[in-house]
């Protein structure tokens, strides 16, 4: 085995010197020769009878340089290991590198240098029930809380006839009968549907008040019973014409009032309770509101979640002094990508040393937090966004939805994505955790304008980083 030396630049860079002896390669490599001249089949020689020098003349060369190369990448490996070196990239060659021959008829020891970029320890702060986050969170009105409430027990309630005194809310069956020049003719379009109070106009609304179920009323524009939708979409839900119709109709017609209905609150017992808040343990309108409360309160938690995460990433990456070798990590970039200038680097060096110190303490924070992400953990969560997409209308789709699951973990840029959300997520859970939150309640105003100044932050942060060098 090849032996390392390492010398140190400084704190942060140093060189690695393979060194390797005769001794270390010449076994295998004349084992490998033999293997060769054991299965050639050279013409003029009888299978395996090829001499051992002719075979080392034709295949010597890329053989030893096979099993320097093993040699050299298996010593250094093994060294960064043990010595538990935090490594930037991968080591570069030196610029003092002797360039071998490789010469199998004239061995001799090698030495291999390579310069390297190391991270700094860190010792993680922050992370104890003695560091406070404020932790911002939407107030929901109570205003808000009585509506959806009532939306609740309007949903859930029965219709139940009503004869006169039309209101929100209301359902009206009537005959339509249309009327040319004023008048009912043969040819006159005639449909039975039903026409909601609220979506009727105001003039409409006006004469609805004051009729009863049996009486007639005239509409000048019949499309003022739902104004809401456009010309096609009128004539195919509330006239009933098909969409291959193309006859033109007077926009007077008649309405008769055959039956309106009334869809009357739910009553605030037992059933309506586990029916409108199923497993909760809801026995009254305090506690079903409360729930309520909670459920209104969940739709800003991403946004409360949000402010938290930028909070704690600008403290952490201000209470941790990360120092890196920056040289190594200009070089590094230079030579992985060809297309790089060393001016445009320049430019945007900032953001890159920004994302690589970033990344190496989230490194740490996942190892000490013990955040381990799963396959299994990824396809569920790629699983659950197929399902976001469709909403509830999942019914009969496993099939699909395992199909797209399955090509979805093909494309390595959104698993990579997925792994990331997945990190993140559990990373700010268990942070969450381990640390105190000052729960502080905005007011809509107050905290929708909080999210906009975050929003524009995490805008302009795109947009400064949409050419930005990618380090990983």
């Amino acid at each position: 085995m090849p032996t390392v030396v390492r010398e140190n630049v400084d704190e942060l860079s140093a060189v690695l010197i393979v060194k390797l002896a005769t001794d270390d390669y010449l076994p295998k490599l004349n084992a490998e020769l033999k293997k060769y001249a054991q299965k050639a089949q050279i013409k003029g020689f009888r299978k395996g009878k090829t001499p051992e020098s002719y075979v080392k003349k034709l295949y010597g060369q890329s053989v030893l340089l096979d099993i320097v190369n093993n040699e050299v990448k298996e010593g250094l490996s093994n060294y960064i290991r043990d010595e538990k070196l935090l490594l930037f990239g991968e080591p570069l060659i030196n610029e003092k590198q002797v360039v071998y021959d490789f010469d199998v008829f004239h061995l001799e020891p090698m030495d291999f240098i390579f310069d390297v970029g190391l991270y700094p320890e860190v010792k993680l702060l922050g992370l104890d029930k003695e560091t406070t986050y404020d932790y911002f969170i939407q107030e929901v009105a109570d205003d808000k809380v009585e509506e959806a409430y009532q939306n609740l027990l309007k949903d859930l309630g029965e219709p139940s006839p009503v004869n006169s005194g039309f209101t929100q809310g209301d359902l009206l069956t009537c005959d339509f009968t249309e009327l040319i020049d004023g008048e009912e003719t043969a040819d006159s379009l005639k449909v039975n549907n039903i026409i909601s109070f609220d979506d009727v106009s105001e003039d409409i609304k006006e004469q609805l008040k004051k009729l009863s179920v049996g009486d007639s009323f005239i509409v000048d524009k019949v499309t003022d019973l739902d104004a809401r939708l456009e010309k096609k979409l009128f004539r195919k839900h509330i006239l009933k014409l098909d969409d291959s119709d193309d006859s033109t109709f007077s926009d007077k017609f008649r309405l008769k009032i055959l039956e309106a209905k009334r869809i009357l609150p739910a009553t605030e017992d037992e059933a309506f309770f586990q029916k409108a808040f199923g497993t909760n343990n809801v026995t009254n309108s305090t506690e079903g509101k409360e729930v309520i409360r909670k459920h209104l309160g969940n739709e800003t938690l991403s946004y409360s979640n949000g402010l938290l995460f930028r909070d704690i990433q600008e403290k952490l990456m201000t209470s941790h002094e990360i120092q890196l070798p920056e040289a190594f990590i200009k070089r590094y970039l230079l030579e992985s990508d060809k297309n790089l200038t060393a001016e445009k680097l320049d430019i945007e060096f900032p953001n890159v040393i920004s994302s690589i110190k970033w990344s190496y303490l989230k490194s740490l924070l996942l190892g000490a937090l013990n955040v381990q992400v799963t396959k299994e953990m990824v396809q569920s969560h790629l699983s659950n966004k197929i399902r976001g997409y469709f909403g509830q209308q999942v019914a009969g789709m496993e099939s699909f939805i395992q199909n797209m699951v399955e090509k979805m973990m093909d494309d390595e840029k959104q698993v990579n994505q997925a792994y990331d959300e997945l990190e993140n997520s559990m990373m700010m859970f268990k942070i969450q955790e381990a640390v105190s939150l000052n729960e502080i309640v905005l007011t809509k105003e107050a905290f929708e304008e909080k999210t906009k100044i975050f929003n524009r932050q995490e805008s302009l942060e795109g947009e400064n980083n949409e050419e930005e060098i990618v380090a990983e």
